[in-house]
């Protein structure tokens, strides 16, 4: 996941109308992982969108209790324009530390209530960017606004 993966968000995201960009996008970095020696062959498209799934539902973990996630932005995103609700189509990413690369992330900051029973994924050490202390979540989250803690800190939940 993180850079690599954002033709698979970006169709889960946006839909069928932008396939052939993302598609093509795909195909790009696949021969450029081929290139550099990485892989040895190409991974197609949806074949790679079924084994993101795949992954998330054999490896996620189930909570035995609540936690509180962290999701930073570079600009407000998640709540602009006083919107209560907050949904994804894609992977979604959210981290385990509230400190996460602010430089590289954002200062705008997202808690995150996650309830006790919820799957996630924890990926630190297996992404291309070390030190995100990152989880990812299955396609389709919904969160709820809870309460503004300042200018730059909201609190949501997931129901």
């Amino acid at each position: 996941f993180t850079e690599d993966n954002s033709p698979l968000n970006d169709y889960l995201r946006f839909g069928p109308d932008n396939r052939d960009d993302c598609v093509n996008r795909w195909r790009k970095i696949n021969r450029d992982l081929i290139n550099d020696n990485f892989v040895s062959d190409e991974l197609m498209f949806d074949r790679a969108l079924d084994i993101a799934e795949d992954i998330l539902n054999k490896y996620a973990k189930t909570l035995n209790d609540d936690v509180i996630l962290c999701r930073r932005e570079i600009a407000r995103f998640m709540g602009k324009n006083g919107e209560k609700t907050y949904e994804d189509k894609g992977f979604t990413s959210m981290s385990i530390h509230e400190f996460t690369k602010v430089d590289k992330y954002g200062d705008e900051l997202n808690y995150i209530l996650i309830p006790k029973g919820t799957k996630i994924l924890y990926v630190e050490g297996i992404t291309s960017s070390p030190r995100d202390y990152e989880t990812f979540f299955l396609p389709n989250i919904h969160l709820d606004w809870v309460e503004d803690l300042s200018l730059k800190k909201k609190v949501w939940k997931l129901p």
